[in-house]
């Protein structure tokens, strides 16, 4: 790397909001102007783009990006499905071989930010070894250099250190220190464009993240402060992001998303996650939806729980501690909780059921089938296949005011 000064820019930022971004590990700047910079300071002379073009059409951001690479060669890659498959991370990897790129940019949500991540680290893996062992490769292989830039404010993709791809219909987690972004922009003009769908399913993402790390059994001091301050951003601002679009919700939206993802990179996600994956791989049913879908149900039996089940370090009470935090963010109780996520979905627009989501009765066994047992192991409560049905079907019915 060259000694070039970095610009980080961000202005009236609450002083825990600039703490907590200050504190990251990496370099975050708030406009696509920094491009350039970022790329001279990495070194980079050829470069991967992996775009979403709709969404870089949309912000209007060709402008912005043909002069962050002006003084660099650049191969874009655009071939890759909203919920990425193991093969089009493999066609990204293929695509930063042959081109030769010492850096990879991602500029779209987080499907295009997870196929980057896996193309700047199989880029660097041995030919034999393929992507799902890229978790279990030495932590000193070096992914090539990543930055990224969100087009949506949702998964956090770009504080994380794992990736996501789904193969044979299955989701899975690809996790190695080296793929998270070394650099990431977080301009709000690309998420303006949203549409309010998408910032409503997105945002719900970000918020369940930020909840779900407040009691997952691999919760930190530090994952806490990131969730706490991740949470009092998204509750404050996904109404007026979805409703009407101010510029100032989006902002904290794409701030409060960046901190969940910090959160989560600390301490993973818990059940409601483990509970949504099948959702979105055999219902359609959008990931932070899907989420949301059980965020309230998950929380409720989790603060339900007694050291008996209880797998969280910490012992039972920290849980229920914890979880009616997690509550009082949708200024809620913990038995209400299903109520307050349920009211948030209709306010947003959205089926507040699996049963208004169009998931019929009888599919409930097969969902219970495929939950993901990884993120079940962080969840605080340890969750008996019985209580798991039962999860589903609540979430089934629906919560009633």
């Amino acid at each position: 790397m060259t000694s070039d000064a970095f610009p980080v820019t961000f202005r009236d930022l609450a002083p825990q909001t600039q703490q907590l971004l200050a504190a990251s590990g990496q370099r975050v700047a708030d406009s696509l102007g920094s491009l350039a910079t970022m790329l001279r300071c990495l070194g980079a002379r050829s470069v991967l783009l992996v775009v979403d073009e709709t969404a870089a059409r949309a912000a209007g951001a060709e402008t912005l990006l043909r002069q962050g690479f002006s003084t660099v060669d650049c191969l874009t890659f655009n071939r890759f499905s909203p919920n990425p498959k193991l093969t089009d991370a493999t066609a990204a990897v293929e695509a930063a071989r042959q081109s030769g790129a010492d850096a990879v940019v991602a500029v779209g949500g987080g499907s295009c930010i997870d196929v980057a991540k896996l193309a700047a680290l199989g880029a660097r893996l041995p030919a034999e070894v393929g992507l799902l062992q890229a978790g279990d490769c030495p932590t000193d292989v070096r992914p090539l250099p990543l930055i990224a830039c969100p087009t949506t404010s949702g998964s956090g993709s770009e504080a994380t250190h794992f990736a996501v791809a789904y193969a044979e219909g299955r989701k899975r987690s690809i996790a190695h220190p080296g793929v998270r972004p070394s650099n990431v922009i977080l301009d709000a003009r690309l998420v303006q464009a949203m549409p309010a769908r998408l910032a409503a399913t997105s945002g719900l993402d970000a918020l369940s993240q930020s909840l779900e790390a407040m009691w997952a059994a691999g919760s930190t001091p530090a994952s806490d402060a990131y969730a706490s301050e991740a949470a009092r951003l998204i509750v404050g601002a996904i109404e007026p992001s979805v409703r009407e679009g101010r510029p100032d919700a989006r902002r904290a939206m794409m701030l409060g998303a960046h901190l969940a993802g910090q959160a989560i990179n600390l301490s993973k996600t818990t059940a409601a996650h483990a509970m949504s994956y099948p959702l979105t791989s055999l219902h359609g049913v959008p990931h932070g939806h899907a989420v949301a879908l059980f965020l309230g149900w998950v929380g409720a039996a989790n603060g339900a729980l007694d050291e008996a089940d209880c797998q969280h370090p910490l012992g039972a009470e920290h849980v229920r501690r914890a979880v009616a935090a997690a509550a009082a963010q949708l200024g809620s109780s913990v038995e209400r909780f299903p109520l307050a996520v349920a009211d948030l979905l209709k306010r947003l627009g959205l089926a507040s059921s699996l049963q208004e989501a169009g998931v019929p009765a009888h599919g409930l066994a097969t969902l219970l089938d495929l939950i993901d047992p990884v993120r079940l192991g962080n969840n605080p409560r340890r969750l008996s296949r019985e209580r798991l049905g039962e999860i589903l079907e609540l979430a089934h019915r629906g919560a009633a005011g």
